[in-house]
Formats: structure tokens, sequence, C-alpha cells
């Protein structure tokens, strides 16, 4: 009986170490699995299904990547810079897009038939104002008279009726040609 009672012991003390190993294995292998999978430095699988979180990523302008601003599994929140992109493409489509306005707002614009019939006809009425004040000085606001006996050269009256003039605002201007003139042009 001492022989069965041995092997009886002897069987359970095998079972329980076979069981002991295999648990402390399926323990071990399962906790670094992870590690030892993606520790290789080729990994290969013939169906694989990957989980994973995926952002997508988009620029409000396109452009080549210059340099990446973040490294791998970094944590960033809104507003950090992720790329910084090429603009030398960018900036030559604004400087395209610029002289395409400045194009269009001269022709269209700046040298309009009507803007330019306007712009003659108030180059006539200061041509007009500064031949008359020349001419006739005492037109002039008494402030803008020369002082007393002194005496000035042509230069200096041509300067002082100039800076009459250039003090003006165009609705004084306008009222002042009405004035000394029997028409002014309509400047609309």
């Amino acid at each position: 009986m001492a022989s069965t009672l041995s092997a009886r012991i002897r069987g359970w003390i095998v079972s329980i170490a076979i069981l002991g190993i295999a648990l402390g294995l399926i323990f071990v292998l399962s906790s670094n699995w992870t590690t030892w999978a993606s520790a290789g430095e080729e990994q290969k699988t013939d169906d694989a299904y990957l989980r994973a979180d995926v952002t997508p990523l988009s620029t409000k302008a396109a452009g080549l990547v210059a340099s990446v601003e973040v490294s791998d599994y970094q944590r960033v929140k809104a507003g950090d810079l992720l790329v910084r992109l090429r603009d030398d493409d960018f900036r030559a489509q604004v400087a395209q897009a610029e002289a395409g306005i400045k194009a269009f707002l001269k022709l269209r614009m700046y040298r309009h038939s009507r803007v330019m019939r306007v712009m003659g006809d108030a180059e006539q009425i200061l041509f007009d104002l500064f031949a008359r004040y020349h001419r006739h000085p005492g037109d002039l606001p008494a402030e803008w008279l020369p002082g007393g006996d002194h005496s000035e050269t042509e230069t200096e009256r041509a300067r002082r009726i100039g800076n009459f003039i250039a003090g003006m605002t165009d609705r004084f201007a306008l009222t002042e040609h009405q004035r000394l003139f029997d028409s002014t042009p309509d400047l609309r």
C-alpha cells in the first residue's frame, strides 16, 4: 500500500508540476508577447489585422512637406504645429494673383475712361486756379498774400500759390473754381 500511495503522490506531484509549468509558460508568453513579437528587425505575416487610431490630416494650403515637427507617438493638441510646408510654390501663386489684381485695377479702375476724364477735369481745375491766382494775386485770401513791402521772386510766389492750392479740399477747390470762372466741370 505504501507503494501505491507513493505512486499516487508522485502522480499528483507530476500533474501539479506539469500544470504549474504550463501556467507559468502561459503567463510569461502572454505578458511579454508584444516585446518579443515587435523586437525583431523584420516582421512578416500572411493574414494580419491591425486595429489602431488613425487620424486623417489635411492642410489649408497644398504644398510639399519641408519638415515634420512631431515624433512618433507624441501627444499633440489642437493648434500644435505638426509639419512645416515648403512655401515657394505658394509664394509664387500669391505673386501671380497679386499681379493679376494689379493689372485688373490698372485697366478697369485707375485707367478707366471715366476715371481718366475726371482726373483730366480735376487737373484742369487746379491748373486754372493756379494760373488765376498767379495773374490776379488779389483773389487769394488775405492771409495768403505777401506781407507789407516784401517783394518776392517768381519762384516764391509760385510756391506760395501751390501751397495754398495743396491745402484745399476737393469741395473747396470746386467752390473756388465756380466763384472765379464761368464754368466748372462736373467731377462725377
